[in-house]
């Protein structure tokens, strides 16, 4: 999103390069899951048949409603793609997904994917995004549909394909005889919707699986325990109320310990932040090359004064390494979509807005609803140079970004891009 941002904030010619630094930002979309099955059919195993039948009763899919919440979820993001307006079309675009491993995150995120960027965005899992394992939710601890598997040193996330191809091919071709596309019709056609199923039969024939990124220690665990035949980790809680890693017991497993407290949760919510957004130097994180090799090739176009663009074009990645600059930034500018659960969207805002937010207060996230936040990003910083005819003077460097800053909000539990009606639940 570097080059983007960067020309929104060209055009404004009076502000000088310290103030456009400060302007680049992280950018993150906390997306909840459409509604889920078991939400409206407690008994959906016995109801759904073959294949979907197969899923745990602990990972249910979307519900009908639920596809279609993220499919309007999807098409809003296509329609502010095709804005005249630059800062519009920005409002549209995403670097990547990062998702939950259940099911009916899975499945929302394929079909944002698939009907707002026809499948191009690269998605990421991170157990690490997983609901709470509560005992008031889990009498025991859940499974997942899917599994890990190794591939060289990657670990991979292998979903049930076998019920995301039979739910969504269907509700794909049924898409263009409903009403509640009237209102999409200048964006969504026939052809449109046969592009949709092929891409999809195309991530189905080729069973298609999703790299892990996640923190170094649960890689690590993870790694180990596939290795040794497991496919997941276990984190039990050590005295401090931090993660302890341990090999797994199970082969469905969500890899964090059962059962899960709200501090638990909150901690899984830091490990997230750092291991996505920050470059702590402590505990260094480890990053996709897939997303190093994006952020080289954005490079590429970006004015030599941007500080760490020369650094980067020539620097030699392996498939994980670690962050090799001194921001406090991970990465160059991005806007991440973050698809989890309601429990983690308010673990992530408390954790990233503690001042906003108490630890004990409750929030209403609506299924399919976006909460909004955004941080200064310092990955790139002006050296004494030129910004188009403008001379960068020694007090006009960009002052340091502070370390503890904390992120800002913009929107939480926002349902306006959807069409459908919404149920708001309180207790």
């Amino acid at each position: 999103m570097t080059s983007v941002q960067y020309a929104l904030r060209a055009k404004r010619r009076s502000l000088q390069w310290h103030q456009t630094a400060s302007m680049f930002r992280d950018e993150v979309l906390l997306l909840r899951h459409g509604e889920r099955l078991d939400h409206v059919n407690r008994n959906w195993k016995s109801n759904v048949g073959v294949p979907l039948s197969h899923l745990p009763n602990t990972d249910p899919p979307l519900s009908t409603d639920g596809r279609w919440q993220a499919l309007e979820t999807g098409l809003f993001f296509r329609q502010q793609r095709r804005h005249a307006k630059i800062r519009q079309r920005e409002l549209g675009m995403l670097s990547m997904l990062l998702t939950s491993p259940f099911h009916r995150c899975l499945e929302t995120a394929i079909i944002v994917n698939i009907t707002g960027f026809d499948g191009k965005l690269v998605v990421f899992v991170d157990p690490l995004l997983g609901d709470w394992q509560s005992s008031r939710l889990y009498s025991h601890a859940p499974g997942l549909g899917g599994s890990y598997d190794l591939c060289g040193d990657s670990i991979l996330f292998c979903p049930h394909w076998e019920s995301l191809h039979a739910s969504l091919s269907s509700f794909f071709r049924t898409a263009a005889c409903k009403r509640k596309l009237d209102g999409m019709r200048n964006l969504v056609d026939e052809t449109t919707i046969a592009g949709w199923v092929e891409t999809l039969d195309g991530l189905y024939n080729g069973n298609a699986s999703f790299l892990l990124w996640t923190s170094p220690s649960v890689r690590r665990s993870l790694h180990q325990g596939i290795s040794c035949g497991d496919a997941s980790i276990s984190y039990p809680s050590d005295r401090r109320g931090g993660y302890a890693p341990c090999r797994s017991i199970t082969n469905n497993g969500i890899a964090v310990k059962y059962p899960e407290g709200p501090g638990c949760l909150l901690l899984r919510a830091a490990e997230v932040v750092r291991t996505h957004f920050s470059n702590d130097t402590d505990t260094p994180s480890s990053v996709p090359r897939c997303v190093w090799e994006a952020a080289q090739g954005e490079a590429k176009g970006l004015p030599r004064t941007f500080r760490e663009r020369s650094s980067l074009l020539t620097l030699s990645m392996s498939d994980f390494g670690p962050q090799p600059f001194n921001s406090i930034a991970l990465l160059p500018p991005t806007r991440t979509m973050i698809v989890t659960h309601a429990d983690v969207v308010s673990a992530l805002l408390k954790q990233c807005c503690p001042k906003s937010y108490a630890a004990d207060r409750k929030f209403s996230v609506p299924c399919c609803s976006i909460s909004y936040i955004s941080r200064s990003n310092d990955f790139y910083r002006g050296e004494r140079g030129t910004i188009g005819t403008k001379e960068v003077k020694e007090d006009e460097q960009a002052p340091p970004v502070d370390r503890n800053q904390e992120w800002d909000i913009g929107a939480v539990g926002s349902f306006s891009h959807l069409q459908s009606a919404t149920v708001l639940q309180y207790t």
